[in-house]
């Protein structure tokens, strides 16, 4: 009797020892409907062809005569991967299905429609799905323990060194936890999202023979607990980036070694995909000095073909709706008195409720100001506008904005490992035509979001949540854009860099991204070294730089200016914490070292940003401290969502001071190179001025540029400061090279009656040109705010108690 498929594919037949470039695999094949009538042969040399250069090996497969077959792979020397071609085709080749390759399963995509790399020989080619010629090593050396796989953000088993790995342990356990404090921040449409990708790895879990434990709770809690039931001694996670998360995977490991009457011996392994093998050690600062490394780009993993064992345990758990783990996380946090009255001001976003936006309130009328509705001021706004290539297209956009918000919100299917598969390939083929009914949806979602917004822009519209939770890889996303480029081209990829718009911003998507990653890593760790804590929060699947300083007190959140970054805090931020508070500092998107997604950016974009941030980082109300444009950030936030401001302070705040009946022209954009110039020039030193410009060569800086000077002509700031109710400190330098201070002090007395005004021996950024004396007013500023709000309501807790209950 022959051996069935798992037997030989588990049972290899020994090679000779190769060097690691011409490793010797053995394989199998599977056809549907033959899978248990073949034979295993392996040859014991490669055959190298001699016009091709590649590494080939060969095998028989000899069920019934009829479909002896003999079948070849070799080795791309770009991905150092494996790909097949049908050397002897025959009609039941279309029957292929799998290949083993030392007992790693390997899934074979069939590129026949296309051009296959021997298309011009007739040739049927079939395309093995990124195996590495090095199987993932354990990652741990003890292959008789018993492991849980714990899934977070990495919902897949699809190029997941975790999975990967597990080979090496006697029994596994799969789980994923509900945690509510982790999710707190997450909307209902990204829950529902989450339960999909959720359920889709337990049916692929299920696929090979195990399956997905659920629990809701507390991690540490719920992991110890599995680890003490089933005598578990290694807990296998993936490496996070992300603070939050980062912070929960050391608690967990601190949880286990302190825990008393649990688990004892329990270790915490963590593993990261890259995309690149870089030899050189380091992330160099610069994005075109990184390019140079010429860092080659790593393939996915394969799918294993099985698991070890699932270790039995009283309850595997189900997995729950979206509504029921939103109702858990409001149940979890009702204590949190902060948490449901900030959460609820995300819901709206800034342009709608500049849309419904109320009149100003009585007794904020001051001579000179005008008392109406929103639409006098839509009107105006509509009318001084900045002329450029994209006027044309705002109507349009505000057509699609109401169908776009729907269509987004019904949106919430195919995130999921099984479904993307199937939506990255449409989207490859958007150029293509199609009779299937699933890929003509998505060609119309492409159409969409391509007319509404920047070039390529689609593919962060159609994947974001989807690299958010982890169901796909940026190296599969890579590897499928490359592969179906070189089938368009016979097999060979462009040099002149030529292809689809859809390959393109997909590699240039995943590309960017893991930048920003090795990026993040480099800063947090530079950072260690020079005293600094930066910490990483992901917003809107973006990496956002911050720091935070200070135990106690009240939030202040600190907000640079255009160009700039929370580094140009660097004087006030210790002080401030020594006195008595609680300081952060943030980067916004497209400065600096946070990510520059091509997105449009806006004013509102930033304050949407900066609001999200106190809700899902601060936890409470704050008082805001802005510099140039941050000022006018600010000051939006606290227009539009006075709930989450205690006060302000502006410094050298950007923003016109204007009465509606005033005559307005717009004014062209100054000149940044003096930004920072001002009293004291020395503070502009060269890792200020290096950093500026470093931030220039990021990937995605042109759309922060491109979408600065094509922005309308923004509201007057005095129309989002009538509308706060609290109070307002503008500290104005008095030698700004951008603005007239005596008539700003002027301006402000005039229109904002909420406003204290105080000038300074100054420039345009008076916090960096002469801390000390900006410190004592801001001290003496926030210790006035506090004795006014004295017994206020207590703010959410912070990610180390929660964790720790």
């Amino acid at each position: 009797m022959l051996p069935t498929l798992t037997q030989a594919a588990a049972t290899p037949r020994t090679t000779p020892a190769l060097s690691p470039s011409e490793s010797h695999f053995g394989y199998g094949i599977s056809f549907r409907g033959l899978s248990h009538n073949w034979c295993y042969q392996c040859y014991d040399s490669p055959q190298r062809a001699s016009n091709t250069g590649l590494l080939f090996h060969s095998a028989h497969f000899l069920g019934d005569k009829a479909s002896c077959k003999q079948f070849c792979l070799w080795r791309d020397s770009k991905f150092n991967t494996w790909a097949s071609t049908v050397v002897n085709y025959r009609q039941t080749i279309d029957l292929c299905t799998q290949v083993f390759i030392n007992g790693v399963h390997v899934a074979l995509s069939d590129t026949s429609s296309t051009r296959g790399i021997y298309s011009k020989r007739k040739r049927r080619c079939c395309r093995v799905m990124a195996v590495s010629t090095n199987e993932p090593a354990a990652l741990s050396s003890e292959k008789s323990n018993v492991a849980i796989l714990w899934f977070k953000k990495d919902l897949r088993l699809d190029d997941h060194l975790g999975s990967s790995s597990c080979a090496a342990y006697q029994a596994l356990l799969p789980v994923y936890i509900f945690d509510p404090y982790l999710l707190r921040g997450w909307s209902y449409s990204m829950l529902e999202n989450l339960v999909e990708a959720v359920a889709e790895l337990k049916l692929a879990l299920q696929g090979v023979g195990s399956d997905l434990i659920i629990r809701c709770g507390n991690i540490k809690a719920e992991l110890a607990a599995l680890a003490e039931e089933v005598h578990a001694r290694i807990i296998i996670a993936e490496a996070e980036i992300d603070y939050e998360w980062q912070e929960a995977v050391s608690s967990l490991q601190e949880y286990l070694k302190d825990v008393e009457n649990g688990p004892s011996n329990v270790s915490v392994q963590t593993w990261t995909m890259p995309l690149y093998e870089c030899k050189e050690k380091g992330t160099p600062a610069y994005y075109k000095e990184f390019q140079k490394m010429q860092c080659r780009i790593k393939p996915p993993l394969a799918v294993p073909m099985s698991f070890p064992p699932l270790v039995e345990v009283a309850d595997r758990g189900c997995i729950p709706s979206a509504s029921e783990v939103e109702i858990y996380i409001q149940s979890f946090l009702e204590n949190n008195i902060w948490h449901r009255k900030l959460k609820d001001l995300q819901s709206a976003s800034a342009e709608a409720l500049l849309s419904t936006m109320s009149e100003i309130p009585s007794d904020k009328v001051v001579p000179g100001t005008s008392n109406k509705a929103f639409e006098s001021f839509n009107s105006w706004r509509q009318k001084y506008i900045l002329a450029s290539p994209y006027e044309a297209l705002e109507k349009r956009r505000e057509e699609l904005a109401l169908k776009s918000q729907d269509r987004e919100a019904k949106s919430s299917n195919g995130v999921g490992a099984i479904s993307i598969m199937g939506t990255l390939e449409a989207y490859l083929r958007f150029l293509e035509p199609t009779w299937r009914k699933d890929w003509k949806q998505i060609y119309e979602r492409v159409s969409e979001a391509e007319y509404e917004g920047p070039r390529g822009g689609s593919f962060r519209r159609l994947f974001g949540n989807s690299l958010t939770l982890g169901t796909i890889s940026g190296r599969r996303i890579y590897y499928e854009a490359f592969e179906y480029e070189k089938a368009r081209n016979g097999g060979w990829a462009s040099p002149f860099g030529f292809g689809t718009f859809t390959a393109i911003a997909a590699a240039k998507y995943v590309e960017s991204s893991e930048w920003y990653r090795l990026l993040a890593a480099s800063t947090k760790e530079d950072g260690e070294k020079r005293g600094s804590h930066v910490r990483i929060w992901s917003w809107r699947g973006s990496l956002i730089h911050y720091t935070m300083s200070g135990e106690h007190g009240s939030p202040v959140v600190l907000v640079h200016g255009f160009g700039a970054f929370w580094e140009h805090y660097r004087d006030n931020i210790q002080n401030l914490a020594k006195e008595g508070y609680r300081v952060w500092a943030l980067t916004l998107i497209g400065f600096g070292r946070s990510e520059k997604p091509d997105v449009p950016y806006t004013e509102l974009l930033w304050a949407e940003l900066i609001r999200d941030f106190i809700v899902e980082v601060v936890g409470e109300p704050a008082t805001l401290v802005g510099n140039s444009i941050g000022g006018y950030m600010v000051s939006i936030v606290a227009g539009l969502w006075p709930q989450i401001v205690l006060s302000l302070i502006l410094l050298n705040s950007a923003g016109a001071i204007l009465p509606h009946d005033s005559t307005c022209t717009y004014l062209k954009n100054p000149n940044l190179s003096s930004v920072f110039s001002g009293q004291n020039p020395s503070k502009a030193d060269k890792w200020l001025i290096s950093e500026i410009l470093r931030a220039s060569h990021d990937p995605g800086a042109e759309y922060v540029m491109e979408s600065f000077f094509c922005l309308k002509k923004p509201f007057p700031i005095n129309w989002f400061l009538n509308r706060f109710q609290g109070k307002v400190f503008a500290i104005q330098g008095s030698r700004d090279p951008l603005s007239n201070g005596t008539e700003r002090k002027q301006l402000f007395e005039s229109y904002c009656p909420n406003v204290v005004f105080q000038s300074v021996n100054a420039g345009h950024c008076p916090h960096d040109e002469v801390p000390d004396e900006i410190n004592k007013m801001i001290l003496k500023w926030l210790q006035q705010i506090d004795s006014q709000q004295a017994g206020r309501t207590p703010p959410l807790q912070p990610v180390q108690s929660v964790q720790s209950a």
